[in-house]
């Protein structure tokens, strides 16, 4: 992974939690399932790209045995984070929040499971190739990995679209996503940002981002590469799969 030059959530970590909350409502049935097998021995947690620390609070309910390494570089992005944890003393008490990007990220030479939830977009071809040797290296004979991916699985054009549109007090907040083809695989996304108060808006911003585009069946491939054995999960709302190393 990149290590990052700029904090590209400066001006948009704000408004993250509405579109990560609802999405990872959606989801919250689908990832209790997938780890709960895991609850009694998983002790060694890492969460790649933890954002604001949604998918954190499901792993701690999931798993409550677990010690969670939330790694989180954008220092915007940890705001969230750090209050997330401190509002919860079971959370407080059991994850620790890693600033660094993963390369440089102190984190248990053992693991029992590793999250790559809403991140794996970031990651080039020969970056991805990286993460799974590194977790095939650290994970214990028994772990598992749970990774996902974002649509769509190719480079193509998305026309605007209203994402997300929420009330807080007297505004109304809407956030507009708009993607075009890049290079290789890779999707243009601009997100546009907008506070509305009655008929005026108050407040408007775009950011641009580069996503690495392909499907879930592409991961797992790569994935099996690196010596796992990778089973799709067939429930999630979004491509999912858990990954465990072959015997």
């Amino acid at each position: 992974m990149k290590i990052p030059l700029t904090d590209y959530y400066v001006q948009s970590a704000e408004f993250y939690d509405l579109l990560s909350e609802p999405h990872w409502a959606s989801r919250r049935e689908s990832v209790l399932a997938a780890l709960s097998p895991l609850a009694d021995t998983a002790i060694e947690v890492l969460d790649i790209g933890a954002g604001t620390g949604c998918c954190v609070q499901l792993i701690a309910q999931a798993l409550p045995k677990a010690r969670i390494y939330a790694v989180e570089p954008s220092a915007s992005m940890r705001i969230g984070l750090i209050t997330r944890v401190l509002l919860d003393p079971d959370l407080r008490a059991r994850v620790t929040i890693c600033a660094e990007a993963l390369q440089q990220a102190s984190i248990p030479e053992s693991l029992d499971l590793a999250v790559v939830c809403g991140c794996i977009g970031y990651f080039d071809r020969e970056e991805r190739a990286e993460l799974w040797r590194r977790l095939a290296v650290s994970l214990k004979p028994q772990g598992a990995v749970l990774a996902d991916v974002m649509p769509p699985d190719r480079p193509q054009d998305s026309p605007a679209t209203r994402i997300s549109s929420a009330e807080v007090g007297r505004d109304r907040y809407d956030i507009w996503l708009e993607g075009h083809p890049g290079r290789g695989d890779i999707m243009d996304w601009q997100m546009r940002f907008e506070v509305w108060r009655g008929d005026q808006i108050v407040r408007q911003f775009s950011t641009q981002r580069e996503w690495h585009t392909f499907g879930i069946d592409q991961l797992m491939a790569e994935a099996t590469e690196s010596g796992f054995q990778a089973t799709r999960l067939e429930d999630s709302p979004v491509p999912a799969a858990m990954l465990r190393l072959r015997a």
